[in-house]
């Protein structure tokens, strides 16, 4: 008798723990939980509190980049936004523009989890090359925004950089 006490009071015991969360939403209002919540993004368009959300980039990075390479700046607002960072997407770019190869195509082997490199291999580039020209655009568009000064798109690569340092002008 008394072990069969014991098993319901147990079984009560772990009911009541269960439902603890919920009861103390139910009474109070609370919530409470353990973990880590995701919300669904919201949806371009929509209105929220007055404001028309749009997909327009407010980041002035991205506005330089955008005008940079002449791209639509809500396109790399959405890569952005995704979680591509600022040197990922230059490097995108360039492949993008060497390989002549639409944005989407390089964007959708990098959502399939390929490696920048492999990326570039694939299209027969130079990854170091993208690298670096990466690092010195990003660089560039820092400088240019720091100081306020428009940016000059550059028209060197660093193979004409690397030979123009090689012979001397006399």
């Amino acid at each position: 008798m008394i072990k069969k006490v014991e098993k319901i009071a147990i079984l009560l015991f772990v009911f009541t723990l269960h439902l603890t969360p919920y009861t103390f939403n139910r009474l109070y209002g609370q919530q409470v939980g353990v973990g880590i919540e995701f919300s669904p993004p919201e949806e371009i368009g929509v209105k929220k509190k007055g404001k028309r959300i749009t997909n327009r980039a407010e980041n002035p990075f991205l506005i330089e980049l955008a005008e940079r390479f002449t791209i639509e700046d809500k396109e790399l607002n959405n890569l952005h936004n995704r979680g591509y960072g600022y040197v990922e997407l230059i490097k995108i770019i360039l492949i993008s523009e060497r390989a002549d190869k639409p944005l989407e195509e390089v964007v959708k082997k990098r959502d399939k989890g390929k490696k920048m490199r492999k990326i570039a291999e694939d299209y027969k580039l130079d990854y170091r090359e993208i690298y670096l020209e990466a690092l010195k655009i990003r660089k560039e568009i820092d400088n240019s925004l720091e100081t306020g000064q428009p940016l000059i798109k550059s028209t060197t690569t660093p193979i004409e950089t690397r030979e123009s340092e090689q012979s001397p002008e006399k």
